[in-house]
């Protein structure tokens, strides 16, 4: 594997790191008495958490290193994919999510708990559900209108953009780690309490070091800041590195 791609990875497993919203997931993550402010937001963070785990438990290079990088790319496009397969039954999975439940609180789960933990199947854009009839077509047909609707699918402006950020994992080159190195070290500089003139002496080039006073430069590495809280919210939400 190309040495940018596990560059790429490295830099999306430390601005997870740094997000605020996920060290509490992991925390609470076993935490059956918690509930989550958004929903939404937590579907991601598990997700998230399905991929990595808690990096602040583990080094990156262990994760690297473990067999669990070799399904990376598939847990990336959806925490529903199971055993390799893109055609999931929903009645059979969230059967299970029901048993799992049960099991857990020795109760069967409520309504309200039933529609949610449908919900959250159903959040995933990069998935098409489909009501097959069996009966009274062939299955060319099928296959046929299926091979309709996955080109229809392909072509929405949501599954285009997750298309386009796969892609970099691929192929990085248009992608400037530099960049998101530097804004990497700003943030953390920046939340040590480190003044914007001390990060330009610490990080900047000879020439911005020798201008540190510089309200030009200064400012452009205010930015590096702002990119890096952006960054942080997009790898929230599986979007890495995002628009920032």
């Amino acid at each position: 594997m190309k040495k940018e791609v596990k560059e790429l990875w490295r830099l999306r497993w430390e601005y997870l790191k740094r997000s605020d919203n996920y060290s509490q997931y992991c925390e609470v993550v076993n935490n059956s008495d918690f509930i989550p402010e958004d929903d939404c937001l937590w579907s991601l963070l598990r997700a998230n958490y399905q991929i990595f785990g808690n990096p602040n438990e583990e080094s990156f290079e262990n994760w690297w290193k473990s067999n669990r990088r070799y399904s990376v790319k598939d847990e990336y496009l959806s925490h529903l994919r199971k055993d390799g397969k893109d055609v999931v039954d929903y009645a059979s999975l969230i059967a299970t999510d029901m048993n799992s439940f049960s099991k857990r609180f020795k109760t069967p789960p409520s309504l309200d708990e039933f529609i949610r933990s449908f919900s959250d199947h159903l959040k995933y854009v990069r998935w098409l559900y489909l009501r097959v009839n069996v009966l009274g077509v062939n299955d060319a047909e099928i296959f046929a209108q299926i091979r309709e609707a996955i080109r229809k699918k392909k072509q929405t402006p949501s599954i285009k953009e997750h298309i386009r950020i796969l892609s970099l994992y691929d192929d990085p080159q248009g992608l400037k780690i530099s960049a998101l190195e530097k804004c990497l070290k700003v943030y953390d500089l920046k939340r040590e309490g480190k003044s914007i003139r001390k990060i330009i002496e610490n990080i900047g080039t000879a020439s911005e070091k020798k201008g540190s006073d510089d309200l030009h430069i200064q400012r452009e590495c205010k930015r590096y800041y702002q990119k890096a809280k952006k960054i942080i919210k997009n790898v929230e939400r599986l979007d890495f590195p995002g628009k920032y």
